[in-house]
């Protein structure tokens, strides 16, 4: 029987008992395939074998690499990781050497394998605030407070 998209190693077995057939080796692999689905067997479907026959599969492990979101926007990254099944977490952090929404960080790390419904988070950055000067005025956070200029002193006549 074809056995090559069931989704359990059960059901696998299932059918090749009503085959009077055995489930013989079950090996599991990486896959983008919902955990436990068939993704090969190592006899043909519908080939002629004598009843009681071993037949080996490989099953997916769930487990997925996970895709690289830094460098990428907050939207594009959340898109790609919630198509790829994962969900999504968002911190944000001060960071002005990059555009604001901007995904520095991701954790696990890109490659990593992980099972569908992992929670991804992203660190995105977000523009420092401005600084406030000894003034009481502000200035963007990437310049510098103007110098304060000096109080005259007065001059005290001589006597």
């Amino acid at each position: 029987p074809s056995l090559v998209g069931l989704t359990s190693k059960d059901a696998a077995k299932s059918a090749l008992e009503a085959a009077q057939l055995v489930l013989g080796r079950v090996t599991p692999e990486e896959s983008d395939k919902p955990e436990g689905t068939v993704l090969e067997q190592d006899i043909e479907a519908n080939t002629k074998v004598d009843i009681g026959t071993l037949v080996s599969i490989t099953i997916s492990n769930g487990k997925t690499p996970i895709p690289n979101v830094v460098g990428k926007s907050e939207k594009a990254a959340k898109n790609e990781l919630l198509n790829a099944g994962f969900k999504v977490d968002v911190i944000t952090v001060e960071d002005g050497s990059v555009a604001e929404g901007t995904v520095i960080d991701q954790t696990p790390a890109a490659k990593e394998l992980a099972v569908e419904g992992t929670i991804i988070t992203i660190t995105v950055a977000k523009t420092p605030a401005p600084i406030k000067c000894d003034d009481g005025s502000t200035v963007p956070w990437d310049e510098k407070c103007p110098e304060p200029s000096p109080t005259p002193t007065p001059e005290v006549p001589a006597t």
